[in-house]
C-alpha cells in the first residue's frame, strides 16, 4: 500500500502595464493632454490546495498482477481576488527632469 498527501498555500501578486489600452481611446489626449500617465493593473490572489492519493498493489510474484487506487484533489481561494488600477503621471519640466506623481 502506498499513500501520498500534499498541501500547498499559494500566494500570487501580479503587476502589469496597461498603458497601451488607453491609446485606443481617441478622446484620451483631449481630456488629459500630451502627458499621459503610466497605468498599471495589480492583482492579488491566494489559493490552498490539498491532494491525497492511495494505491494498493499485488505482491508482484503472482500470475496476475494488479493495482487499484484513488486520487482526490481540491483547491479553493483563501482570500478574495483583489484588483487595483494605479496611474503614475510623468510631468516634464523645462530642465528635462522628470517627476513621477503616483495616484491610487
Amino acid at each position: 500500500m502506498t499513500s501520498n498527501s500534499s498541501w500547498a498555500d499559494h500566494k500570487n501578486a501580479t503587476v502589469g502595464d496597461v498603458t497601451s489600452l488607453y491609446d485606443s481611446f481617441p478622446f484620451y489626449s483631449l481630456l488629459y493632454g500630451a502627458n499621459r500617465g503610466c497605468w498599471s493593473l495589480a492583482t492579488r490572489v491566494s489559493t490552498t490546495t490539498l491532494a491525497q492519493e492511495i494505491r494498493l498493489a499485488s505482491k508482484g510474484n503472482e500470475t496476475t498482477e494488479w493495482v487499484v487506487g484513488a486520487f482526490y484533489k481540491t483547491s479553493r481561494p483563501t482570500s478574495p481576488r483583489t484588483t487595483s488600477i494605479r496611474v503614475i503621471w510623468i510631468i516634464s519640466t523645462p530642465a528635462y527632469r522628470f517627476t513621477a506623481l503616483a495616484a491610487a
